[in-house]
């Protein structure tokens, strides 16, 4: 009974706080402004390529794959070098629930492990938008 009560406290708490470990942006390598960003919105990427295997690239690009229950869209956008960093601004779609993010430059690319950088998304009044699995991931 003890350790099914451990469990459960342990479910509830990564329940509770998965949404704001997504949402923080807590990846090593990418980070995203505004910190709550909403459907119809801007959102500045940030990418962080050194020690990478894209250390030497000349060119990065990201593939912005925008979801609700549906892929919405895919765009291609091509990232700014900055002092240490590469950047991009893209607008979302105000449809969007969600994003998943892979960079790319040349042949080599970064998708977290297949795992993809997930942002999501936050309505007018700053809460979470509860994320639905979309039907394309399955």
């Amino acid at each position: 009974m003890k350790k099914m009560m451990v469990l459960f406290t342990g479910l509830i708490l990564l329940f509770l706080i998965k949404p704001t470990i997504m949402c923080a942006g807590l990846y090593e390598r990418v980070s995203y402004m505004p910190d709550k960003p909403m459907p119809g919105s801007e959102i500045t990427i940030t990418y962080k390529n050194a020690g990478s295997e894209f250390a030497k690239a000349k060119d990065i690009k990201v593939f912005v794959y925008e979801y609700g229950i549906k892929l919405n869209s895919t765009n291609e956008y091509f990232l700014q070098k900055k002092t240490g960093t590469w950047q991009t601004k893209f607008k979302i779609a105000d449809t969007t629930k969600g994003i998943i993010l892979q960079f790319a430059a040349g042949d080599k690319k970064d998708n977290n492990d297949k795992k993809g950088y997930i942002i999501q998304l936050y309505d007018k009044n700053g809460n979470f938008i509860r994320e639905q699995k979309p039907d394309w991931l399955i």
